[in-house]
């Protein structure tokens, strides 16, 4: 399981290319939505709104907070990887190749985020490494792994910066 893990980190750290890769696929989306937008005389388009922001900026207890961050760095990505890449990774593995049921998976685990799809670029993208992390390894323990390491990171920067910015 060390091993497991370890490789998860790993994999992670080369996932992060991935990652910018889908940030600025999304950046460059919404730049073109803006443009689009403002072509059309809509303005600017609504800023979507995160829940987890309102927890980070010490609008509620700290318990709260707590149980947040356990529940998207721990459970969530226990139940999203052997959903993800434990059931239907390998069932699609079974059928497809390795691209198609990276590609398959990684979108399936982006929409079932509910963020809007032009924001879907770094979800989507960290799905397909998550799928390439589990055919590599063959297990899902490296993918469960980098998935709370990035879970963890991610909410912890956010709940830092909310404190440093008020």
């Amino acid at each position: 399981i060390a091993r497991e893990m370890a490789a998860g980190f790993l994999g992670y750290l080369a996932c992060l290319p991935l990652l910018l890769g889908g940030i600025i696929t999304t950046i460059v989306l919404m730049f073109i939505y803006k443009a689009f937008r403002a072509a059309m005389g809509l303005g600017e388009p609504p800023m979507p709104h995160n829940p987890v922001l309102d927890l980070a900026s010490g609008k509620t207890g700290p318990f709260l907070v707590i149980m947040v961050f356990l529940l998207a760095s721990l459970w969530a990505p226990l139940v999203e990887e052997v959903v993800f890449r434990g059931a239907l990774y390998r069932h699609l593995r079974s059928r497809i190749t390795v691209g198609m049921a990276a590609v398959l998976t990684a979108l399936g685990f982006g929409l079932m985020h509910g963020d809007p799809i032009i924001m879907l670029g770094p979800v989507i993208a960290l799905g397909a490494g998550f799928a390439l992390m589990r055919e590599w390894r063959g297990s899902i323990i490296a993918s469960m792994t980098a998935h709370c390491i990035h879970n963890a990171s991610v909410l912890t920067l956010v709940i830092v910066m909310a404190k440093l910015l008020g």
